[in-house]
């Protein structure tokens, strides 16, 4: 219950990050779209965690690990709870279909997109999504789907980067890719995956961060993103 209220919180953050110049229109619309697509997620969290509280009747992980253990869930209701679950952190970590949000956000300015596209919203979604393994890993919808998820939002951001002319916006589909990665990686039930994805959690909110720093200089430098514009640098 304290993790989706910080999670909440964090949403509103994130909110007044991207909307931060707010005589700039199209980052308050951004934040808008940003805002409303998340509480949606949230509603199907929130939901979730209200459904095991009614069967388990803790809120603490562990302990809601150990009254599952004792139960045998209907395959449907287990069905419906990961559900839930999987559309609250999808939403959040930008899988396809959801990823639409995370390229809009790219009009914050340079260091809200340093902080958002690496390090905050979308790893510490993942990182959720790793804690919820131990609850939903004997469901026969859980590894299926995060494979399925992992792989499309791979192929589908790969394509979409090739039309970009934009730097910022080429990083954007680059951090797609990164997300899908991870969220393909934790599809594995092999613990090589496990510290392939702890490891790549850690090194992409480092080095992506300073990525989009290093385009912000550019920009501010020769008052242009656009990569043809570039050419020769």
């Amino acid at each position: 219950l304290v993790l989706f209220i910080f999670w909440e919180i964090l949403g509103v953050l994130v909110y007044g990050l991207i909307s931060i110049k707010s005589e700039h229109t199209p980052s308050v619309q951004s934040a808008s779209k940003f805002l409303l697509m998340t509480l949606a997620y949230d509603l199907a969290l929130f939901s979730g965690i209200l459904w095991l509280f009614t069967l388990t009747g803790h809120f603490q992980i562990h302990l809601v690990l150990q009254s599952l253990a004792s139960l045998e869930l209907v395959s449907g209701t287990a069905w419906l709870i990961s559900f839930l679950f999987l559309l609250g952190v999808m939403g959040k970590t930008a899988q396809f279909p959801f990823h639409f949000w995370l390229p809009g956000a790219m009009k914050a300015p340079t260091p809200v997109i340093a902080y958002l596209h690496s390090a905050t919203m979308v790893n510490a979604c993942l990182f959720l999504l790793a804690r919820l393994h131990p609850l939903f890993g004997e469901s026969s919808f859980w590894y299926p789907s995060l494979a399925a998820f992992g792989s499309i939002t791979m192929i589908v951001s790969s394509i979409l980067s090739l039309y970009q002319a934009d730097v910022k916006a080429i990083l954007a589909y680059t951090t797609l890719f990164v997300l899908g990665l991870m969220v393909y990686l934790l599809a594995s039930t092999q613990w090589l995956a496990a510290e392939a994805f702890a490891l790549l959690l850690l090194f992409h909110a480092l080095y992506k961060s300073a990525a989009f720093m290093l385009v912000g200089t550019i920009d501010k430098t020769f008052s242009t993103r656009n990569l043809h514009e570039l050419r020769g640098i």
